[in-house]
């Protein structure tokens, strides 16, 4: 299977960097420090990259602004080389199957902010794999690393070509599939009546429309079940990050029983 990956790119910020730093070390090419930013943290962050390997360059801060932007770097930077995307049978033939592993599917999620805090949310509750289409998603870069805390090396991510391939690949290896609802449209009548009563007993696959449109009426109809999480006060819909943490801390609650 050809290997896919995205291009190399600038990450920021204290904690992103440290998590890199300690998870990824592989990854990261070079760490900047901004010399009037030097501090006892700043120093302890570049000799921790120094023990990795890694080059430890300073800068100024004109030269931060000219490689990173106009945003808050907190005095530290690195460049991530490129990002390799792991392959669904991989992922498939490391799952321990005493256990009830689950993997999200997103669905178009675009906004960059909305993909990193679904991946800190994927990380946080133990999903074994984040799967997302090649085009017309958020990219990995150095917002969705922000966005993230840092833990985008903390989950799988899984690059595919199209969502019902991507449903009924999963479907082959066990996996039932949930369309997540965070519309509050009516669901066919296979679905439970919300997420607090569908049960996620099996292999779960939670599939996650894009942040306008929620998931695309195919792979809708490709699903096992569609399942709304109800709101109230005519609140129509939630924002798609907040949706995925929701399903995911239910589903993490019924492991935990």
């Amino acid at each position: 299977m050809k290997q896919k990956f995205s291009k190399g790119f600038y990450i920021y910020g204290r904690n992103v960097v440290e998590e890199a730093i300690l998870n990824s070390a592989e990854y990261l090419r070079e760490v900047f420090i901004v010399k009037d930013k030097g501090n006892k943290e700043l120093q302890e962050l570049a000799e921790l990259a120094r023990s990795r390997d890694i080059r430890v360059i300073n800068i100024d801060e004109k030269k931060a602004k000219q490689m990173f932007g106009e945003v808050q770097i907190q005095g530290i930077g690195a460049y991530h080389t490129i990002f390799h995307y792991n392959s669904f049978q991989d992922v498939v033939d490391e799952l321990d199957e005493n256990k009830n592993r689950s993997i999200l599917i997103l669905d178009g999620v675009e906004d960059v902010a909305n993909f990193g805090a679904i991946i800190r949310s994927a990380a946080a509750t133990g999903i074994s794999a984040i799967c997302i289409p090649s085009h017309n998603n958020a990219p990995i870069n150095g917002i969705t690393f922000k966005t993230s805390a840092g833990t985008v090396h903390k989950v799988k991510i899984i690059q595919f070509s199209g969502i019902n391939q991507m449903i009924s690949d999963a479907k082959k290896y066990g996996f039932w599939i949930y369309g997540i609802d965070a519309n509050n449209e009516k669901v066919d009548k296979y679905a439970a009546s919300s997420i607090w009563e569908q049960e996620f007993d099996k292999k779960s696959a939670f599939v996650i429309g894009s942040e306008g449109q929620g998931i695309s009426q195919k792979a809708k109809e490709n699903c096992d079940f569609v399942v709304p999480i109800p709101m109230e006060n005519n609140v129509e819909s939630l924002n798609v990050s907040v949706a995925t943490a929701v399903v995911l801390y239910e589903w993490k609650r019924q492991m935990m029983k």
